[in-house]
């Protein structure tokens, strides 16, 4: 009996082993993931920015303390709201960095700041540059000093 028992045991295992191979590759489980992150391909990659805008068009990143803090994911989330929010929210977030980026001198040449959502093709950003496919706008405001 006890050696039955380690049988069906182990074929339980193989079979919990095996069984992401029958699942749907966007199936993802713990502990046995598909890793559905890697089996499909990516074809527009959205991300929403801030950018300052100097004298001539020359677009300039804002660094996260502008937006928020020295966190990245912190400030990337604040401004994700705010594009989803939209309509004051976006415009106080705007006012707030225009704000910020006024009382900091090595920011001087910005006169006005652009909140865009920006739209990679994955495979075109590595092979042949990292300009965006689409580029919404979604906010804009002058730096008053």
């Amino acid at each position: 009996m006890r050696r039955f028992l380690s049988y069906v045991f182990g074929a339980l295992l193989m079979g919990l082993t095996l069984s992401p191979a029958f699942r749907p590759f966007t199936d993802d489980s713990y502990p046995l993931s598909t890793y559905p992150m890697f089996a499909q391909e990516r074809s527009t990659i959205c991300l929403s920015h801030v950018q300052g805008l100097e004298a001539g068009g020359v677009s300039r990143a804002l660094p996260p303390p502008m937006v928020a803090n020295e966190e990245i994911t912190q400030a990337q989330q604040i401004v994700r709201a705010a594009v989803s929010s939209g309509g004051r929210a976006l415009l106080d977030l705007c006012d707030a960095i225009a704000r910020r980026v006024a009382a900091r001198d090595e920011f001087s040449a910005v006169e006005r700041i652009d909140i865009v959502t920006s739209c990679y093709e994955p495979t075109a950003y590595f092979t042949r540059g990292s300009e965006p496919s689409s580029t919404k706008p979604r906010a804009a405001c002058e730096v008053r000093r």
